[in-house]
């Protein structure tokens, strides 16, 4: 009887634990909303002429990776921000750099780890997704931490009565992204807790 109390307690506890970092992650959303959308808008519109990712590599925000996607090849770059090759590199790809240098310096100040481009598939169409992670400093642990990633949706979206993604309308399957559930933002954004930045 004790071990079955014991879990039952331990299981609510987990389930609060759960959804209050949900809500402190939303609230983190709607504060900071003007800026993802901002930094989302303008990966966009940079993605639509030249396609890239950009990650974060460590903390301090000292190392920084860009992968450039040509027609045939994915060249991958690893820089430090400060350094003049960052933008003879974007200059060299013809980035505009002024525009490139404002969107990383947004991106650093938001604690961006990971922002990426994603295509997939919906009733045969082609469809993409701005998917962002960002170290959240309240959520984790020292010794584990914890990333909030955004999936940022050109349409609207389909959620069950708990706010998760679904795969479609009145489908019952809940849509995983990189193995991950997310929960509604509103009806073309979602989020995620994640222990890994990308």
């Amino acid at each position: 009887m004790k071990n079955y109390l014991a879990y039952i307690l331990s299981a609510s506890i987990l389930c609060a634990s759960c959804s209050s970092n949900r809500e402190l992650t939303a609230d983190y959303y709607r504060q900071n909303e003007a800026t993802l959308v901002s930094i989302k808008d303008r990966f966009k519109k940079i993605h639509r002429l030249h396609p890239f990712s950009f990650e974060v590599r460590d903390k301090n925000y000292a190392e920084v990776g860009i992968e450039i996607i040509t027609d045939s090849i994915r060249y991958i770059y690893h820089f430090n921000p400060g350094e003049n090759n960052l933008a003879d590199t974007l200059k060299a790809y013809r980035f505009n750099v002024p525009e490139m240098l404002s969107l990383f310096a947004d991106m650093k100040q938001m604690r961006c780890t990971w922002i990426t481009n994603l295509d997939y598939y919906e009733r045969g169409q082609e469809k993409f997704m701005v998917f962002l992670s960002l170290r959240h400093n309240k959520l984790g642990s020292k010794r584990k931490e914890k990333y909030f990633t955004v999936a940022f949706f050109d349409q609207p979206q389909f959620f069950d009565n708990k706010g998760r993604l679904l795969d479609k309308e009145k489908s019952r399957t809940i849509r995983k992204i990189n193995g991950q559930i997310f929960y509604k933002i509103n009806n073309r954004a979602c989020f995620t807790l994640s222990g890994t930045f990308r």
